[in-house]
């Protein structure tokens, strides 16, 4: 990631401002997922890394593995929200400088949920159903077109 826009002064009087305006109601998760939000629909969406890497590097919350891929998941799943919201192309601004804070994603790989959830292993009857070889008329037992 290049090098920070903001100062750790800044990001951390913008969250201290952020969590002072967010009613306790809300949750102890609705001010980041606010600022977030904001920062992903703004004109410089890719201020959402850097708010992540602050978030990580300098907010007890945040400093555990658990608690680090946990926001990382939020983040993504906020992204994906907006991208009905606020289109692709900004969603991807975002992403994109995203990732690249999140780390190389060749070391992500081995915890990606993604390729053992479709696995042959966890849907043996998704993968069971669809041929090897084409289907003909006479295997379906009616008339094709």
């Amino acid at each position: 990631m290049s090098s920070p826009i903001h100062t750790q002064e800044e990001w951390s009087t913008l969250i201290t401002t952020t969590k002072s305006l967010i009613a306790p109601e809300l949750g102890h998760q609705a001010w980041y997922l606010l600022m977030a939000s904001t920062l992903s629909a703004s004109p410089s969406p890719e201020l959402l890394a850097e708010f992540y890497t602050y978030l990580i590097n300098h907010e007890s919350s945040f400093f555990t593995p658990i608690s680090a891929e946990t926001l990382s998941l939020q983040l993504r799943d906020i992204l994906l929200k907006q991208v009905t919201l606020i289109g692709a192309p900004q969603v991807l601004m975002a992403m994109t400088p995203l990732a690249a804070a999140e780390g190389l994603p060749t070391e992500k790989a081995p915890r990606s949920k993604l390729s053992e959830k479709w696995s042959v292993r966890y849907l043996p009857h998704f993968h069971s159903t669809f041929p090897q070889h084409p289907i003909t008329k006479h295997q379906l037992k009616m008339p094709l077109g």
